[in-house]
């Protein structure tokens, strides 16, 4: 039996030689990012039991916002940090991040003064969580800027600096939320975040000075010229990368406008198991892998090797997902968050399979970041948008009919994906060996 074309690989053309400072980089993040999580894991089953699933509605509500709106808040300038070949480059394009950061969320301080009652009543949130779309832009700002700090970070390989700065954030959300939770404050599950994110960047803060950060190398002139040179970023990264984004978060938004801010409570459990986790892990994956591309590409090198070796690991993480979710899914989420959370289990059996595919090809597609092939992820990404769009005009399903239909929109979007990513790898290496 013959392999597909687009997967298929000549015996002799190439060695696979484990690449040890790249899992090393993996290892040293991850592990970190899993520890951090580990502290909200432990956390979830107080916190659902002290606020009701409509709490936790509204908040997955406020944090998809907030996700959506952070990935345009920089115009994505933060991921070219990693690039330049001087180190006064990557402070610059640092401070270009924060600054259009910081006028992005003074203009949307005073859209959400004058729009948030209408914007709530679009989003069916109830009268209690009017308020909190009013955080929003801090959660933004907040957000935007450690992630501007976090790439210079990755530019340094600094990934204990990172490990230690998302465990910090995750002590300091879940001592807010806590306290809140004691005193009755529906509103501390915001106020946890915004605690956490700010935690993030005093330390972030420290720890880039740590690593070479410079005030003094801060030109305002400098900045205009990386401005046009890194145009790319924003023309064809931002979009793509807030409709990525907007795909995740969309879904939550739909459930609770659609179906009820119980539902959506019970969704967003079925999220934090599946989504955010992985999520977090392939982006520690993907952080390191697009620093490892940057690198191999300087230098005229393979990178198939590397990529096939991530592959496996991640097709593994994937499976051993899915079994366990399938097989246990509703008595585990139930015995974790309390009895009423079971329905959250059921979702988790078919969602899985979406959560596994996203494990798998998300941070494998940095290649179209590092080898600069924005348009084609840009056309993918708008292909994967306009699908989840079309989840509104099913909006008469049932949920769990709903819930199958975005699993196949995603497995179909994120398929393609892996098809194009590969064949961007063949061509850059064809063109390297010409």
């Amino acid at each position: 039996m013959h392999q597909p074309p687009c997967i298929q690989l000549p015996a002799q053309a190439f060695t696979m030689k484990i690449n040890r400072e790249l899992f090393r980089g993996i290892f040293t993040l991850a592990t970190g990012t899993a520890s951090a999580q580990l502290i909200a894991i432990l956390l979830q089953p107080l916190l659902r039991r002290i606020f009701p699933p409509s709490d936790f509605g509204a908040y997955a509500v406020y944090l998809s916002l907030t996700g959506i709106l952070a990935v345009v808040a920089t115009f994505r300038y933060e991921p070219a940090i990693v690039q330049p070949t001087k180190k006064g480059d990557a402070v610059n394009l640092a401070f270009l991040a924060f600054y259009i950061n910081l006028i992005f969320c003074l203009l949307l301080t005073a859209l959400a003064w004058i729009f948030h009652k209408p914007l709530a009543t679009f989003l069916n949130l109830a009268d209690p969580y009017v308020s909190w779309l009013l955080l929003v832009p801090a959660g933004v700002f907040l957000l935007g800027t450690y992630q501007t700090m976090n790439y210079f970070l990755i530019r340094q390989k600094a990934f204990r600096a990172i490990s230690f700065n998302k465990g910090m954030r995750r002590l300091g959300e879940g001592a807010v939320q806590l306290t809140a939770g004691h005193f009755m404050l529906g509103v501390g599950l915001v106020l946890g975040d915004i605690g956490g994110q700010l935690i993030n960047v005093f330390s972030g803060m420290r720890q880039i000075v740590r690593k070479g950060f410079s005030f003094r190398l801060h030109s305002l002139s400098r900045q205009r010229a990386l401005a046009l040179e890194y145009a790319d970023h924003p023309l064809y990264y931002m979009g793509p990368m807030a409709l990525n984004v907007i795909c995740l978060m969309l879904p939550i938004i739909f459930v609770n406008k659609f179906y009820s801010q119980e539902i959506a409570g019970y969704f967003d459990l079925t999220r934090l198991v599946l989504v955010v986790p992985a999520a977090i892990l392939t982006m520690s994956v993907g952080q390191v892998f697009l620093q490892t591309i940057t690198e191999k590409k300087r230098l005229n090198l393979d990178l198939r090797s590397d990529f096939l070796q991530l592959l496996w690991v991640l097709l593994a993480i994937a499976a051993v997902k899915i079994l366990v979710l399938t097989l246990a899914g509703p008595q585990l989420l139930a015995w974790y968050a309390g009895p009423p959370y079971l329905e959250a289990g059921r979702y988790a059996q078919i969602l899985v399979w979406g959560s596994a595919i996203r494990t798998v090809v998300s941070p494998l597609s940095m290649v179209f970041v590092g080898l600069r092939k924005l348009r084609m992820q840009a056309i993918w990404q708008i292909t994967y948008f306009v699908l989840i769009c079309l989840l509104p005009f099913f909006s008469h399903l049932g949920i769990f009919d709903f819930i199958l239909l975005l699993t196949g929109i995603e497995l179909l979007a994120y398929g393609l994906n892996f098809v194009l990513v590969w064949h961007i790898l063949k061509a850059h290496h064809k063109d390297n060996h010409k």
